[in-house]
């Protein structure tokens, strides 16, 4: 009980990161911090880059570019790795079917 509660507690963290030109304040785990940080530091550089390239423009749309330019990479990557998942998978399977073949011709 009260363990488990104390384990929960001390594995999470409070830290302040700033995105663009707002800090926020967010609760994480300890072990995702660098994560976190990593992210913000990359989400603001980007938004740095659209704000150099596309001088006038509102900051609304600066984050909106910048969100959808990080949801295309996104998306773009889940496709390849279900791209070689799928190739994993069908290795796999004629692996498995040769392996039976050999097996059967042992046996014979």
């Amino acid at each position: 009980g009260l363990l488990i509660i104390m384990n929960e507690v001390s594995d999470k963290l409070t830290i302040r990161i700033l995105i663009g030109r707002q800090e926020h304040e967010i609760n994480i785990r300890r072990q995702d911090e660098e994560v976190f940080r990593k992210a913000a530091k990359i989400i603001t550089e980007q938004l740095g880059r659209y704000e150099q390239k596309f001088r006038g423009q509102s900051y609304e749309t600066y984050l909106s570019i910048t969100l959808l330019d990080f949801v295309v990479h996104s998306i773009r990557h889940q496709k390849d790795m279900d791209f070689v998942l799928d190739s994993i998978k069908d290795i796999s399977k004629e692996i498995d079917e040769e392996l039976d073949s050999i097996k059967e011709k042992e046996h014979l």
